[in-house]
């Protein structure tokens, strides 16, 4: 039961994540969306509970499985990198960094 839930979030989790990406590329800028849907405990648990209605292992074998945790561990990466990437581009502005030093 507990291999079914955890199939079930994990498959949740990366069409909630293909859906928001979707629509921002369609011009639908919904950006955010999926990770303050997954932060917030009420939607979680409505997704636990359907998870106990649906078993997807009849629908869902190991090679689909992989290929999930690989989309959502390939958008984690995404956006990690993004965010170093801003990091960085702020680090390397000069007038930022002044700007910053002379805050009192």
């Amino acid at each position: 039961m507990k291999k079914n839930s955890d199939l079930f979030l994990n498959t949740a989790k990366s069409a909630i994540i293909g859906y928001e990406k979707v629509m921002c590329y369609s011009g639908i800028d919904i950006n955010g969306v999926s990770e303050e849907l997954l932060k917030d405990e009420n939607f979680l648990y409505d997704l636990k509970m359907i998870s106990a209605e649906i078993d997807l292992s009849k629908y869902i074998n190991p090679k689909s499985s992989a290929f999930i945790k690989l989309l959502q561990k390939s958008y984690s990466k995404y956006e990690e990198n993004k965010i170093i990437k801003n990091v960085e581009k702020k680090l390397d502005d000069k007038n930022l960094l002044d700007k910053l030093k002379n805050i009192k």
